[in-house]
């Protein structure tokens, strides 16, 4: 028993040890932004039951190819927590900056997420994708139609009319939050009905930034990659070479879909109850990796809309953050096959760093705490031991007595 407490506390030790050195180290600075001439055109489809055919790209009517970064218009969009890039050609997320996250000490540049423009082609988009290819959409850009604020969020509707349908994107958002309600409509005030569906999703390439490739810096080997929720899965991750295998696909009524990193990550909660298509695929064309999902294929009649609505998160791991968006997305955490010990363990040293505003102490309280937990455990082992401390002298006898009857 008193083994067993030694290899506890050794342990428990060893874990916080981890945490200490996991802390959030800035990396050096993101490297300069790589202008591709095939930079925006989409990976391909995650496609839906009957819209959409295997070699269609993903939204590309709706999302036409771009040259250049420097020719985009945009809306850029800052708040106390983050900035963020609009494309006003289609709506994507093209880059985000988190302001109180900066890239080394006493840097005013802050870690950035989605970069489109960067080595990472990494962004998020969402929209409407029609069945009818004849239909060309991105002649015409998104204006601002409205900006206001409601009950302290900030509300910005985007909006622009083709072929005689009427897109409008909706973003709701706090100043202190790193998420944004999104909402995708579209009016067919055309005189025929058009089949569509809608869809959401986040696309990057393998390549990653955000550690210092040292073997001591846990990010340089931590996952990186897409992690889902559906009602099969509380937390599947589906890594970049397990796409490459096979395209993840399933059919889900709940969850989310995320791009993970080691501090930080991006995801897509969807509206939950409807039944959707959870997907990641590869680009063959930009070598490029898709996470998101598709919902059902309807025909859209004349005079009619359709609605999509969705929170788009980008920010750091931290629970309070991630539990705004979907009371189960801080499973993106991830504290491995012993998270039913590192969940508690690391509440009680939260809930002590806020005392102390020390983690070294909160490290040094959560040991003591383990070892009062366990002291009913140690009485224990010290009452049997002294019992046999008691019945030693009476064996020695016993031993010394019969020491030459091997009958004994």
């Amino acid at each position: 028993m008193e083994n067993f407490q030694r290899y506890f506390l050794i342990f428990s030790i060893m874990i916080f040890s981890y945490f200490l050195i996991i802390r959030w180290d800035p990396p050096k600075n993101e490297s300069a932004e790589i202008i591709d001439d095939n930079l925006f055109k989409d990976s391909e489809y995650l496609q839906s039951d009957a819209a959409i055919n295997n070699n269609e790209s993903f939204a590309d009517t709706l999302i036409p190819a771009s040259t250049n970064c420097e020719n985009i218009s945009s809306k850029k969009i800052d708040t106390d927590n983050w900035s963020l890039t609009i494309d006003l050609k289609n709506g994507e997320f093209l880059k985000t900056e988190l302001i109180k996250f900066p890239t080394e000490i006493n840097s005013e540049n802050g870690k950035i997420l989605f970069n489109k423009c960067g080595p990472e082609k990494y962004s998020q988009k969402s929209g409407f994708e029609f069945l009818d290819k004849s239909l060309k959409f991105g002649g015409k850009n998104f204006y601002i139609k409205e900006s206001s604020v409601l009950n302290n969020r900030n509300i910005i509707v985007l909006e622009k009319e083709e072929n005689n349908f009427i897109f409008r994107k909706k973003l709701s958002f706090s100043n202190l939050d790193y998420y944004i309600d999104v909402e995708d409509s579209v009016l067919n005030n055309s005189s025929s009905s058009q089949t569509l569906a809608p869809f959401s999703k986040i696309d990057r390439s393998e390549v990653d930034l955000s550690g210092s490739n040292s073997i001591f810096d846990p990010a340089s080997f931590a996952y990186l990659g897409p992690a889902f929720q559906t009602s099969s899965d509380n937390y599947e991750k589906v890594s970049f070479s397990d796409i490459e295998e096979d395209s993840f696909r399933e059919v889900s009524d709940k969850g989310w879909i995320s791009m993970i990193e080691h501090y930080f990550i991006t995801a897509i909660i969807p509206v939950q109850g409807d039944n959707l298509i959870y997907q990641a695929k590869r680009s063959s064309k930009l070598d490029t990796y898709s996470a998101g999902v598709v919902g059902a294929t309807e025909a859209l009649l004349p005079g009619n809309s359709r609605i999509f609505n969705q929170k788009v998160y980008f920010g750091p791991k931290i629970k309070q953050e991630l539990l705004k968006t979907h009371p189960d997305l801080d499973l993106a955490i991830d504290y491995g096959w012993l998270w039913w010990i590192g969940q508690p363990m690391y509440a009680a040293m939260k809930a002590f760093h806020a005392i102390t505003g020390n983690w070294g102490w909160s490290i040094v309280l959560v040991t003591i705490l383990i070892k009062l937990l366990l002291w009913p455990l140690s009485m224990v082992s010290y009452r049997n031991m002294g019992k046999m401390r008691a019945v030693q002298p009476k064996m020695q006898e016993i031993q010394q007595r019969y020491a030459d009857d091997r009958q004994a």
